[in-house]
């Protein structure tokens, strides 16, 4: 199915539908996040907070702490660490966004310097 503007939708009960043209990366990614909609009974247009909550939910579940911890001495561009971890680079980047204090030490913080977020 070809979506206009969408990467993927949900009825909110049972079904999903990913735009044909996405890659293989950007459809797994999309109906991670769509997965999390329909377990959480959303219908319809969600509020921003909601949508956000989505987000760092779907991006936990793609990126356990273990997968983050594996290439934690990454020093290439973020677009090929996301490649490498088979995810799309806004879901890398949420899923960092969203690593809390205890996931930081255990990182080594090496993602950022002392003070950034």
């Amino acid at each position: 199915m070809t979506l206009e503007r969408l990467s993927a939708v949900t009825d909110g009960h049972s079904t999903i539908w990913l735009d044909d043209r996405l890659t293989e990366t950007e459809a797994r990614c999309a109906l991670a996040h769509e997965l999390v909609h329909l377990e959480l009974g959303h219908i319809g247009h969600q509020p921003q907070a909601v949508e956000e909550k989505v987000r760092e939910d779907a991006a936990r579940r793609l990126l356990p702490l273990q997968a983050l911890y594996t290439h934690r001495h990454w020093q290439g561009r973020l677009y090929g660490l996301a490649e490498d971890l088979g995810v799309t680079e806004a879901v890398l980047t949420d899923r960092l966004r969203w690593l809390t204090q205890e996931e930081r030490l255990l990182l080594g913080l090496l993602f950022w310097g002392p003070g950034e977020s």
